[in-house]
């Protein structure tokens, strides 16, 4: 009974396979002017939060964590109120990017105790 249960569990999951669809979006005028303007938010957004760390490193030697650059958002929504139409997810993203980028930039900065 045992050997006849591990075959069905194996045939079980060797049976499944992924599938992936590519769909090309023919967005209208005003559906490519609406995601322009949110690539366009989120650009200034990166340049923005990039400027921040940049000078929070240059004047103080400090770093700005993920989470400091995620509570200035709502303050950059109020100073900046088109950053509103734009997604919070993507906002946040964004910052995630840069998090991301700094992060491998330290990996490989010898000054930072990184390889090269």
């Amino acid at each position: 009974m045992n050997g006849l249960f591990d075959r069905q569990h194996a045939l079980r999951y060797t049976k499944i396979m992924s599938k992936t669809f590519k769909y090309r979006l023919y967005p209208t005028k005003e559906q490519r002017r609406l995601l322009e303007q949110q690539l366009e938010e989120c650009r200034w957004l990166y340049n923005r939060l990039l400027e921040e760390r940049k000078t929070a490193w240059e004047q103080r030697q400090e770093s700005v964590r993920l989470y400091d650059q995620h509570a200035l958002l709502p303050l950059l929504k109020s100073e900046r109120p088109t950053l509103a139409r734009v997604p919070s997810q993507g906002l946040q993203n964004v910052a995630v990017r840069i998090d991301l980028a700094f992060k491998a930039a330290a990996i490989w900065t010898p000054r930072r105790g990184g390889c090269v």
